[in-house]
């Protein structure tokens, strides 16, 4: 019984910062509010059934970010409520989710990150070798920018992979350019070397080439 409840901790953990890292990219379901929002709700209910306290020092930031949010409105009379609000949001998400993981947070944090290094190498050197099989995707999913678009007037995000016709020389990863994803794979592959007391392996190998991936091959 105790390792059935210990794997769906580890499921519902994956899930979590799987979700963190997808979501961080702004461009995954953004068209899809009611799901973020439900999400969040989700991440709410777990933090608050596993009785976790906020700390002091989150509650003092929190506060200082809700007076600068008041400061701008009075100074301008007005104010993006989609746009603080949302980065509210991540930060409560960010910070909930960290607390309910713990120590397992950077671990699987690593993991995930490997794992979408995984899944992007493959299709970065399809695109790369293939460019028109990337041209059909796009002119398939251009008619739905609205949910598929990653920012670029070329681009198109699949939400664990994005890509720009103009750019297919670089790894775009999940995030919404190269230089985005090169910078969780450093976090990831110093986090990696933290835990193993600098041992480089496999895992360390595949986001090393992932990384590499993100510069211009061309």
């Amino acid at each position: 019984m105790k390792s059935i409840f210990k794997k769906y901790s580890i499921n519902r953990d994956y899930i979590l910062i799987l979700w963190l890292l997808l979501n961080s990219n702004g461009i995954f379901l953004r068209e899809y509010i009611v799901i973020i929002n439900l999400f969040f709700l989700v991440i709410v209910i777990v933090f608050l059934k596993n009785k976790i306290e906020l700390d002091k020092y989150f509650i003092v930031l929190l506060s200082f970010y809700i007076v600068w949010c008041l400061s701008i409105f009075m100074k301008y009379q007005s104010i993006e409520i989609i746009t603080y609000s949302g980065f509210f949001t991540r930060i409560l998400c960010a910070y909930f989710t960290i607390k309910i993981i713990k120590e397992n947070f950077f671990p699987l944090f690593v993991k995930i990150v490997y794992h979408l290094s995984l899944v992007s190498l493959p299709i970065f050197f399809i695109g790369l070798l293939f460019p028109n099989v990337m041209k059909s995707i796009y002119s398939i999913l251009s008619p739905h920018q609205q949910y598929f678009s990653n920012g670029r007037p070329d681009g198109i995000a699949l939400s664990i992979y994005s890509f720009q016709l103009s750019n297919l020389g670089r790894n775009f990863g999940f995030m919404w350019e190269p230089g985005a994803f090169a910078g969780i794979l450093i976090v990831a592959m110093m986090v990696h070397l933290a835990i193993n007391a600098g041992k480089p392996n496999k895992v360390f190998c595949i986001l090393s080439i992932a990384l590499f991936t993100t510069y211009s091959t061309t």
